[in-house]
């Protein structure tokens, strides 16, 4: 093997590998370094092909390696899937049949390619794989489902079904793998039976080479099986609705210590405490005085003499006024504060308009006694315009 991944080299093997041409393509395999490769579906490939030519612990290796990258891949579950029941290990391709359906989740349609493999390999009946293939692969070829399709009809002896079926795929996939095969099955020189039945029955996984694959396979399983089915713990309560209530400024003073003087820290988270008691003790204080202002106020009477209606009435009446006489307390505190406000603005109103209608009645008279004025002043004008008649004869007869 050598110390390089040619990207060339990647590219003919997978071309050989999907002409089947395994014995070609391992040559080239063989000389690549496939730790240094990254992409799970290569490494499929390159399992498939040391599989068809008789390396199975070096396909498992692959296999493992490349579900353990892409463990949703469901291309390379199958691969596993079909590797496993050749090898007859059924217990572990029913575990990746599990993988096989979460992951597809009704994706694949119609057909179930994990679902057919699985009925083949429980020896289905012929008539119910054929009812499975028929619909999906008839008219739409697949060079395999339709090569798997042909063997169907073929082994349940359905010669106008196989013989179109054979003349479709010839002249549909001129130079394909299974070409020659359909015409060696049809001119009798080969069997159906050799293509059809590739699963083994059940056989141990004991093999000590493949230990180590074993442990990596079973931890990537486990891993699998923890995705789809994730462990939920149970709920913890971390802090009570009481903790919340009178611990909040404990809480808030928890986040700013300082790590330079740790005796202030403690000092003050003792004075927290302190107070966090006393405020719950004052809180209970205040419901006990509650309760006895209730008590003081029901009247005193015999259950005997009540009606079982009115006790359970009056049962809840008082489990109201129990719960909810504080609030109501501070609901009335609240409508007289509002009521003296409302009184305060009402004041200050009513005395705003009085000084109002003063300022305007004050202005009036100033208004008025202007008016007045100018007449007052003609008055005296005129008088003395009578009085200087007089004062002219006088100064004449003086002369």
């Amino acid at each position: 093997m050598s110390s390089g991944l040619s990207m060339a080299n990647v590219n003919k093997i997978k071309q050989m590998a999907e002409r089947h041409e395994y014995n070609l393509a391992v040559d080239i395999l063989d000389s690549q370094n496939l730790e240094r490769s990254l992409n799970p579906q290569f490494l499929r490939s390159c399992a498939e092909i040391y599989e068809n030519v008789g390396r199975p612990i070096e396909a498992r290796q692959l296999y493992v390696k490349a579900h353990t990258m892409a463990p949703v891949a469901n291309r390379i579950i199958l691969s596993i899937i079909n590797y496993y029941l050749k090898r007859g290990f059924v217990s572990l391709a029913k575990r990746y049949y599990e993988e096989y359906e979460a992951n597809d989740n009704g994706l694949s349609g119609s057909f179930s390619e994990g679902q057919y493999i699985m009925k083949k390999a429980g020896n289905a009946e012929l008539g119910t794989l054929f009812d499975m293939l028929y619909p999906g692969f008839r008219d739409e070829l697949d060079e395999n489902w339709s090569f798997e399709l042909f063997l169907v009809a073929y082994l349940m002896d359905k010669k106008e079904d196989y013989d179109i079926l054979a003349s479709d795929y010839l002249a549909t996939f001129k130079n394909g793998y299974y070409c020659q095969i359909i015409q060696d099955i049809l001119d009798g020189n080969e069997k159906a039976d050799k293509y059809f039945y590739i699963y083994s029955e059940e056989q141990p996984d004991t093999d000590p080479a493949e230990e180590n694959i074993r442990k990596m396979e079973e931890e990537a399983l486990k891993s699998d099986y923890l995705r789809r089915n994730p462990v939920i713990k149970d709920a913890v309560i971390t802090e009570m609705v009481d903790d919340v209530k009178t611990g909040s400024k404990f809480l808030k003073h928890k986040g700013k210590k300082s790590k330079e003087n740790p005796e202030e820290n403690e000092s003050a988270e003792k004075t927290d405490t302190s107070n966090s008691v006393q405020a719950s003790s004052a809180d209970s204080e205040a419901e006990l005085k509650a309760e006895e202002q209730i008590d003081i106020r029901e009247p005193i009477i015999k259950e005997e003499d009540i009606p079982i209606n009115e006790v359970v009435e009056k049962g809840i009446k008082s489990f109201i006024r129990k719960k909810f006489l504080k609030k109501t307390d501070e609901a009335g505190v609240d409508d007289k504060e509002e009521n003296e406000e409302k009184k305060d603005r009402k004041l200050k109103k009513d005395k705003k308009a009085k000084k109002d209608k003063k300022d305007k009645d004050s202005s009036a008279a100033v208004s008025e006694a202007e008016a007045d004025k100018p007449a007052d002043e003609n008055v005296k004008s005129s008088e003395e315009s009578a009085e200087s008649p007089e004062t002219e004869i006088k100064s004449e007869s003086e002369i």
